[in-house]
This record gives structure tokens, sequence and C-alpha cells, in this order.
């Protein structure tokens, strides 16, 4: 055990390391109470501030990767976060709430998912950039390493990729269970993929 973190709210729901290791993200709350986000130091496991505290807990947490915003998903809600606990900005709702958060890897956009698809945000712009509709409920995403495609793990086990220039999409079926996991190789040309029972 290299360090123990306390003073959380009763429910984990999302952990997430700034890419240069120096701090931990963590998003917990409980049904009926107030959602949080909490910043640790990795060197002493102490609190740094408590960024948010939400009606919703706070279920979906991503450092952008150059570690200056952080992204969180509270019910419909996508909202941007400096590292200072300042509200950077707050999107409109999704159609339904949203179960992911994922940056580009090396590129400031972050895509969210929810019952309906992908939407992709660019920090700067208060509308979608872009939007891959799917009428279905995707549980978690994952860009490809070179950003050109993004892949989810679905409800109806299924899994589904887009291609981000183009949007044309593809699936592949057949799971015994929703697909919950999923992992690029470093050449964005394998993609691991989770939807087993067991």
């Amino acid at each position: 055990l290299l360090r123990r973190i306390s003073n959380l709210a009763e429910r984990i729901h999302d952990i997430e390391y700034s890419a240069d290791g120096t701090r931990i993200a963590v998003a917990s709350g409980t049904p009926g109470q107030l959602g949080e986000l909490k910043l640790f130091s990795t060197a002493d496991g102490k609190l740094i501030r408590t960024l948010v505290r939400s009606r919703d807990s706070i279920f979906a947490v991503a450092f952008s990767p150059d570690g200056q915003l952080i992204a969180t998903a509270a019910g419909r809600v996508v909202r941007l976060w400096n590292g200072q606990g300042m509200l950077v900005r707050e999107y409109a709702k999704h159609r339904a709430t949203v179960t992911d958060l994922r940056w580009q890897p090396g590129q400031a956009r972050l895509c969210t998912t929810s019952y309906g698809g992908v939407t992709v945000f660019d920090p700067g712009q208060e509308k979608p950039a872009q939007t891959f509709s799917w009428q279905g409920s995707s549980l978690t995403a994952r860009w490809s390493p070179n950003g050109k495609y993004i892949a989810t793990g679905d409800q109806d086990s299924t899994v589904h990729f887009w291609i981000t220039k183009t949007g044309r999409d593809l699936m592949m079926s057949g799971y015994p269970a929703k697909v919950r996991e999923l992992s690029w190789d470093s050449a964005s040309r394998y993609l691991a993929t989770g939807g087993s029972k067991e």
C-alpha cells in the first residue's frame, strides 16, 4: 500500500490520474446526496481541494491530455473545470444520462456517450463539434491513439466504431453481455473488447 485516501463520499464512481501523475481526481456521491469531485496529491495522498459539489452524483471524470481541464458528467450534464475548481463551461443537457467521458489522445477534444450515440466537444465552443448518432445506449468509449476512430461498448451487447473524419459507422455484434471493456493497441490497429457474462 503506497497511499490511503480518505474523506470521500460513500460511493466512488470514477478515479482518474492526471497525465503527469501528480494528481488524482475522485468522483463520488450517493443517491439523494451531493456528488463530489475531489483532487488529491499522489505525493502524499492529501486533499488539494474539493473542486465540485453537485446535486447529482458525479459518475465520470477525465483530465485533458495537458492536465489543464477536468471534465465531469453528472446526470445529463457535462461540465469543464480548471485546476482551481472554477467552472469553464457547462454544455447543454444531453438527451439521456452521460455514461462516459474520454479526451482524444494528445488533443483537446472530448467525446461523451449516452443514449443516442457519441458527442464530440471542443472546449472553446459551446455547441458540439461532431455527433455520431445511433439509436441505442452506449456505455463506454475509447478513441484510437491516432484519433481516427471512436469505439463504443453498448448496452445491447454490440461494439460500434465511427470513422471520425467521415462519420461512417461499423458494428460488431454477438457478444453474450453488454460491452463495458475496450482497449486499443498503440498503433490503432487492434481493439480488445469485453462482453462476457463471467
